[in-house]
C-alpha cells in the first residue's frame, strides 16, 4: 500500500489545477522525485505478484483451485498497473515537449490519463476479484479473525462495483477520488498487520477445513 499511496502524493503534488503548462514545469523541474515516485510504483507491483504468491502458498490447503484463480487475478492486477507506470513514464516524455506544442501536449495528456485511468479501474477489477476469493478463503479457514475476514469479503466487493461504475460512468464515480478505496485500504492493512502481527492461526483444527487435491 505505501508503494502506491507515497507515489500518489508526490505526483499530485505537481498538478496545477486547469494549468497544464505549469504542471508541466512543475514536474520537469524535479524530474528526479518523479521518476523515484514511479520506480516505487514498479516495486508496488512487484509486492501485489509476491503478496499473491504468499497468500496461495497459504491457502492451497484450503482450496487449491480457488486459490489459484486468485493468484492470477492479482497477477493480472499487477499487469494493468503496470501498464499504467509505463503511460507515466511516456507522460514525462510529453512534459518534456509541452515547451514546443503545448497544445497538442495538453490533448495528448488528456489521452493517456484516460489511460491511466481506465487502467487503474480494470486493475481493481482484478484487485476485487482475487481479494474477495482470498478473503473468502481466509474466512473459510478460520486463519484470520472471521469479522476481519468478512470485512475483507464484503470491502472486495464494493470496490468491484465501484470499479464496474466507474467503467460505466467515468464521471460521476472519478469525483469520489480516492475514496472507493478505503475499504479495500482498511481490510488489507488490517488483514496485513495481523498476519504479520499474529500470523495465521493455523492451529485452527484442520478437520474443519474442507481440503481439495490439486487439479
Amino acid at each position: 500500500m505505501a508503494a502506491f499511496v507515497t507515489p500518489v502524493a508526490i505526483i499530485s503534488g505537481f498538478a496545477a489545477p486547469g494549468d497544464f503548462a505549469q504542471t508541466a514545469e512543475n514536474v520537469l523541474a524535479s524530474e528526479t522525485l518523479y521518476r523515484a515516485a514511479l520506480a516505487l510504483w514498479v516495486f508496488g507491483v512487484a509486492g501485489i505478484i509476491l503478496l499473491g504468491g504468499s497468500l496461495y502458498a497459504l491457502l492451497r490447503q484450503v482450496s487449491a483451485d480457488l486459490a489459484l484463480v486468485a493468484l492470477l487475478l492479482r497477477v493480472a492486477e499487477a499487469a494493468f498497473l503496470g501498464v499504467g507506470v509505463i503511460i507515466r513514464f511516456a507522460v514525462l516524455k510529453n512534459y518534456a515537449g509541452a515547451a514546443t506544442d503545448p497544445s497538442a501536449a495538453e490533448s495528448l495528456h488528456q489521452l493517456m490519463s484516460s489511460a491511466i485511468g481506465a487502467s487503474s479501474y480494470v486493475s481493481f477489477v482484478c484487485l476485487s476479484a482475487g481479494s474477495t476469493i482470498f478473503f473468502f478463503l481466509l474466512l473459510r479457514s478460520r486463519y484470520l479473525p472471521r469479522a476481519l475476514a468478512g470485512f475483507g469479503v464484503l470491502a472486495s466487493v464494493l470496490l468491484s462495483a465501484a470499479s464496474f461504475a466507474y467503467l460505466l460512468f467515468p464521471q460521476q464515480v472519478a469525483s469520489l477520488g480516492m475514496v472507493v478505496l478505503a475499504p479495500m485500504f482498511i481490510a488489507e492493512v488490517g488483514a496485513g498487520c495481523w498476519l504479520l502481527i499474529a500470523g495465521a492461526n493455523i492451529k485452527y483444527p484442520s478437520s474443519k477445513v474442507v481440503h481439495e487435491p490439486p487439479s
